[in-house]
């Protein structure tokens, strides 16, 4: 979606908010130290914690009931 709105000229100006009720996944995503237990992570996980080090996307907590 952000290519599509760079290319009708419309530049997102801050980071994308990603909203997720698991605080162990939130956590994972902003340490990138590797730990033992997240070895076995499928890459999509290993992309998501690289674009929110570049500053991309940014995680955010948001309970479940809401």
């Amino acid at each position: 979606m952000k290519r599509i709105l760079v290319d009708i000229k419309q530049d997102q100006q801050h980071p994308t908010e990603i909203y997720c009720d698991n605080k162990a996944t939130i956590s994972m995503t902003k340490n990138p130290f590797f730990h033992r237990r997240t070895e076995h992570n499928e890459l999509c996980h290993h992309f998501i914690r690289d674009v929110v080090i570049e500053g991309e996307i940014v995680m955010k907590y948001c309970p479940t009931t809401e």
